[in-house]
């Protein structure tokens, strides 16, 4: 888990990510984390075994990395500003982006691992 809150930490200091929207190193954490559970998970769908390996990454690892706290925060502040539509906007983009690189990682992980 740690390893994967360090790779957070590193994503929301890029210095391209500093000053752009609320959102974006969040975004950016959550689609690479749901990638990345992705592949691993593809290892799961041959063998339903969870070993010490499924826990290290997918709760470990992806758990550290992806920030659900921090998404809830930043859309309860879009919508007590007033801004419902970024707030559906970033929800959606979260929502359909994550389940997408999701199956981009099961779709890969065939080829790769």
């Amino acid at each position: 888990g740690g390893s994967g809150s360090m790779l957070r930490l590193l994503i929301s200091r890029q210095d391209f990510l500093q000053g752009k929207s609320l959102f974006i190193a969040t975004l950016a954490a959550n689609l690479i984390a749901c990638f990345i559970l992705g592949l691993i998970a593809h290892r799961y769908t041959l063998s339903p075994i969870r070993d010490w390996s499924w826990y290290l990454f997918a709760t470990g690892f992806c758990g550290g990395l992806s920030t659900f706290s921090t998404f809830s925060l930043e859309n309860l502040e879009l919508i007590v500003s007033g801004q419902w539509s970024m707030a559906l906007i970033y929800t959606s983009i979260s929502i359909l982006g994550c389940l997408l690189a999701l199956w981009a990682g099961l779709l890969v992980s065939p080829k790769i691992l």
